[in-house]
Formats: structure tokens, sequence, C-alpha cells
């Protein structure tokens, strides 16, 4: 896993550097100086982020991981009301609670098998704290950098911290799956460049929408790769992931049209 994150982190930010240079030229280095601290601890944090993540699946299950990361959603509410006085409205809290409860139908979630005591979980909800407070530093603190620009500073400061990662304590391991599975590289130059759309649109989307609005929107990630895997790998969804996609359906748009201006 830490030679997949590596190199796709190195294929995004190669993609994002380039995209950032043929759209701006030299222009886009101008606000560098100005905004590379909060930039560069952006990065950091998502390194802190992917940690938190690994440690706690290394000692907890992957559902009970989706279901806390969304816990970012409960955090951002509380910065944007703490920090910039958003203001929430009732229909806000009712299309929230449909997309919601849609995403956990995709995800299959099953409450009996869900078990809090387990202190690593926690590392999942620290992860969903610093995403939650990256979007705020991206959104309030960045004022000089663009966002191709700003997407490049994360995804390299990632790609080191994966490089740092896999050369010192599972290179040989890594390397040997690689040479077992070359095919993975083009798996991983598609993926690397879905990303490069991803934190485009991202970033985009926190300069033009409030941030807790954008996190609700990324519930809608585990609706979409169902509906992906289905053409790709013949993955048929059962009868409660089609409700859920309906539901996480029916939320975003619900979202859209009581929130456009």
């Amino acid at each position: 896993i830490w030679l997949v994150g590596l190199l796709q982190m190195f294929m995004t930010s190669c993609g994002l550097l380039g995209y950032a240079l043929v759209r701006e030229g030299k222009s886009a280095f101008e606000g560098l100086r100005k905004d590379l601290p909060t930039a560069l601890l952006i990065g950091l944090i998502a390194c802190g982020i992917t940690s938190g993540i690994l440690a706690g699946l290394g000692k907890s299950t992957a559902t009970t991981g989706a279901v806390l990361q969304r816990t970012d959603i409960i955090f951002t509410m509380f910065l944007g009301w703490m920090l910039v006085g958003d203001r929430f409205r009732t229909s806000d809290w009712f299309f929230l609670a449909i997309l919601t409860a849609g995403a956990f139908a995709v995800m299959e979630f099953n409450l009996s098998s869900f078990k809090l005591a387990n202190p690593y979980n926690l590392f999942f909800i620290a992860s969903a704290l610093g995403v939650s407070v990256n979007a705020f530093f991206i959104k309030y603190r960045i004022k000089y950098i663009g966002w191709a620009l700003l997407a490049w500073i994360n995804t390299t400061v990632q790609t080191v911290f994966y490089a740092i990662l896999m050369f010192v304590f599972f290179r040989e391991e890594s390397l040997a799956a690689l040479g077992k599975e070359p095919s993975i590289v083009w798996w991983l130059v598609g993926s690397s460049a879905w990303l490069v759309v991803y934190f485009l649109t991202y970033y985009e989307s926190l300069e033009r929408l409030p941030v807790w609005l954008v996190r609700v929107f990324l519930l809608t990630m585990p609706a979409f790769t169902l509906v992906i895997e289905y053409p790709l790998f013949g993955t048929r969804p059962y009868f409660i992931q089609a409700v859920g996609i309906g539901l996480v359906t029916v939320g975003v748009l619900g979202l859209t049209l009581v929130r456009r201006e």
C-alpha cells in the first residue's frame, strides 16, 4: 500500500504541476513565498490523515473506519459555525440525514458489528478532524497560491512522506510486489488522472461553496464507486445498496436546490 501511495501521489503531483504550468505559466509561482508555510502545513496534515487511517485499519475494520471517517461532517459543521458563523436551515439537516443514511446503506453498515470500544478507532476520528481542519486552511488561509499549485504542493509533500516510509520500512517487500504485478502501473496512471480532477474540483468547490456543503457532497463517493464498479467488475448492488444510491441522489438534489442562490 505504501508503494501504491507513493506512485499515485507522484503521478498526481506531476499532473497537477503540468496543469498549473500550462494554465498560468511561471506566474503560477508568484505568490508561493507568501503562502508556502500554510501550503506545507496542509500537506503535512494530509500525511497525518493518511497515517491515522492506516493505523486504524491495522487494528480495526474497514467498515468501522468508513463510518467514523464520515464524522468529518460533524467537525466541519461545528468549525463552520464557530469560526465563520455558518448557519444551517432545517432543510439542510433533513437532506443531510437522508444523504448520510444513503451513504451508510451503500457501505452496508452493520450496527451489530460496529464497536467503538476499540481505542484504535480514535485514529479514524482524529483523521476525520484533520480533514475538516485542512478544508478550512485551504479555504480561508490560502490567498496567493492558485488551486492547482496548492494541490501540487499537497501531493508532493505526501509523495515524500510515502517515499520515506517505503524506503525505510518496506522497500524490498514493496518492490517485489510491483515486480509480480507490473500491470498495476497502468491502473495507477488512470487513478492518478482522476485524482488530478478530484483535487482541482475539490479546491475549486471550497472556493465557491461553504466547507460543510463540500464535505457533505463527498458522501456521494461510495455511491459513485458502486455505480462504476458494476460495468468494470460486474459487481451488482444489493437491494439495500440500490436504495442507498436513491437516498444519496435525493439528498444531493435536495441540498443543491435549497442552497441555490
